[in-house]
């Protein structure tokens, strides 16, 4: 298949959800969340566990430093200017296209492929959204990517039900880009960073259809994965042969933050790339289970959650 989807699990809220998005308060709606997904009310007030301090930061925290992560053109240029600053090489994925709109999407798209500067292998994927990305090898399906331009550019879950404030800043717009090079598909990393440490990786590879992953606390033990959706494991050398690079490269990027994760992709000959900054990973809502309890009482443990000023507080 040449044009295929690596994510495409972002809703588009129906018209029920966008009068309820836009009429409810924020810390309502965030409540309503954690009880359909936990059967339980969670304490945001005075938060413990590490998806009740979620809900804490996607209610109140405001900080400029949130502003541009789920950006991802900003998140690109953020992560360029703090890896040069740091002295750490970060590999970023070209631009090919960019347009605030399907349509100009598009038309700049087949541009490129009728005067042959488009590559043959290449992903289109929302600048404002999470959780979408196509594929592109060879001779693009341009249904498919006409289809996928319009639905990602129509309002998704981040701006009504759910409304998250760096999803709702960021440009709307459809953003193209290199494939990670390389024979094989490259391994994603994903560094949960807790108060300044690496407390997990998690580790992905898309083997055909489906991405094989492993979870590894910050001593290499081996973990079942807390994700809502469960996939065969990924067979890993322990530590990874590039695990000094990696770490290097995700510690400069969110060693300052009270919690973040940071994305990056391993080539095949050890290059590592930058994906994104997801501060909000799964907004906090898991399935629950008797690994996501686990993880859910430790990681919020060691997550501080940061005093705010008046200016960087939401009122909820």
């Amino acid at each position: 298949m040449s044009t295929y989807f690596l994510r495409n699990t972002t809703e588009n809220p129906g018209p029920l959800k966008h009068i309820l998005g836009s009429v409810l308060p924020l810390a309502i709606k965030r409540h309503l969340l954690y009880i359909k997904h936990f059967h339980r009310i969670g304490n945001f007030g005075n938060p413990r566990l590490f998806s009740e301090k979620m809900q804490w930061r996607i209610i109140n925290d405001r900080r400029e430093i949130l502003r541009h992560t789920c950006d991802k053109r900003a998140s690109k240029r953020l992560a360029a200017e703090t890896g040069a600053a740091a002295g750490v090489e970060i590999n970023i994925p070209r631009q090919l296209a960019w347009s605030p709109t399907s349509d100009g999407m598009i038309a700049v798209l087949r541009q490129l492929h009728a005067s042959g500067t488009l590559p043959e292998r290449w992903v289109m994927k929302p600048n404002h959204s999470s959780g979408r990305a196509l594929a592109v090898e060879g001779t693009p399906d341009w249904k498919i990517i006409e289809e996928a331009a319009r639905a990602w550019l129509a309002p998704s879950r981040f701006a009504g039900l759910h409304w998250i404030w760096p999803y709702v800043t960021a440009e709307a717009g459809l953003l193209a880009e290199e494939f990670i090079p390389g024979d094989q598909p490259p391994i994603e990393w994903q560094l949960w960073i807790i108060s300044g440490h690496i407390e997990y990786v998690i580790a992905q590879q898309r083997i055909g259809n489906l991405p094989k992953r492993s979870a590894f606390d910050r001593s290499w033990r081996r973990l079942t994965p807390w994700y809502n959706r469960a996939v065969a494991s990924l067979d890993l050398m322990i530590p990874p042969k590039n695990w000094v690079t990696i770490e290097q490269v995700a510690l400069a990027l969110g060693g300052q933050w009270d919690m973040i994760r940071v994305d990056l992709f391993e080539d095949d000959c050890g290059g590592v790339w930058f994906s994104e900054l997801t501060p909000y990973p799964l907004e906090g809502l898991f399935s629950e289970s008797n690994e996501i309890s686990t993880f859910n009482k430790a990681a919020g443990a060691a997550w501080s959650l940061p005093a705010l000023s008046d200016q960087e507080r939401s009122g909820g």
